[in-house]
């Protein structure tokens, strides 16, 4: 089952646009609060999985598997803007 994150979270958000009427526009207020929920949550599962990534800084020396995964969590750091120094 492939879930489109995108479209699910903006169906959680809703419509947060500004229409000039009182209903509508108390609506995207409520929408909004979402929006700031969500983006709360975002940050903590990047930062969930971000931490993923550092458990590989220590590995063992000289197991070439653990220096695959070393290097792969290493590279994806730097892809996502998080830099590591090596030891």
């Amino acid at each position: 089952m492939k879930i489109d994150l995108l479209e699910y979270i903006g169906y959680l958000i809703g419509d947060t646009s500004w229409y000039g009427e009182t209903n509508h526009d108390d609506i995207s207020a409520r929408n909004l609060k979402t929006l700031d929920n969500v983006l709360s949550e975002i940050e903590y599962i990047r930062d969930y999985l971000l931490t993923r990534l550092y458990e590989h800084r220590n590995y063992r020396q000289g197991n070439a598997s653990a220096e695959h995964l070393h290097r792969l969590a290493m590279s994806i750091l730097e892809r996502h803007g998080e830099k590591l120094e090596e030891k």
